[in-house]
């Protein structure tokens, strides 16, 4: 999505967008640990409460005159539907407090002494993710790995991005489950089975064999053929058919 099309939805009322009350968040979207952050953030936002917004001149221009480029690049910004700019452990908090699963987090981090060590944990992470480079989001393009790690302390650099795998891990691990048990689903239905259509005129035989049953569980490619009127017919490969 372009930075054009980011600021308008950022400018468009909130009636417009949703009938629930929208939480936008500022997010460096050139940063590992945000990014990560901001995939969970979907997960668990079933109810659209909020609107993600990569860090962008154009973006903040519309979003609220009072966001200053270099504070939102910093740490995280989030302006609540009532038009306060939550930064920071604090912003993360109100977003904590929106979710069932993440309410008690959430409450807490608003209570002394889990407050204090919020704004700890918090100004650490940011500190390190910032060092990597002073040029991030809209302020100017890195669009190498190898320039970044350049003027970044290695420490840092292997922190931030070592961070931002781990917190998308579980979602990756969870995806892959899902498309896993789908594949042996599909494949368990199809499994040497054999489907006459137009009176048996029309049949479709799911092939058995090494390969025909490995590539299904692996990769989810169902091995078939077709037998159309007395002809064999190959139908190769879904990706490939165009």
């Amino acid at each position: 999505m372009s930075e054009q099309s980011l600021a308008e939805i950022a400018a468009r009322p909130h009636a417009e967008r949703s009938t629930v009350p929208v939480y936008r968040v500022l997010y460096d979207g050139q940063c590992e640990i945000c990014q990560g952050c901001v995939a969970w953030l979907k997960i668990l936002d079933h109810e659209s409460k909020t609107l993600p917004l990569p860090i962008s001149p154009e973006v903040l221009s519309t979003v609220d005159s009072r966001l200053r480029l270099d504070e939102c690049l910093r740490q995280l910004h989030v302006l609540s539907p009532e038009g306060e700019i939550l930064v920071g452990w604090d912003a993360v908090a109100s977003l904590a407090r929106l979710f069932p699963s993440t309410r008690l987090i959430g409450t807490l981090g608003r209570l002394f002494p889990f407050r204090s060590l919020g704004w700890l944990l918090y100004g650490f992470v940011a500190a390190n993710r910032y060092s990597l480079s002073k040029c991030r989001g809209g302020a100017c393009r890195v669009a190498k790995p190898e320039a970044v790690r350049r003027q970044a302390r290695l420490g840092a650099f292997w922190s931030c991005y070592t961070l931002g795998f781990f917190i998308r891990l579980p979602l990756v691990l969870c995806a892959g489950l899902k498309d896993a048990i789908r594949r042996v689903g599909i494949f368990t239905r199809t499994y040497h089975k054999r489907l006459d259509l137009l009176n048996g005129k029309l049949t479709i035989l799911f092939l058995n064999g090494f390969l025909p049953n490995a590539v299904p569980l692996l990769f989810g490619e169902l091995f078939t053929t077709v037998l159309y009127d007395g002809i064999a017919v190959d139908p190769g490969s879904p990706k490939m058919r165009r």
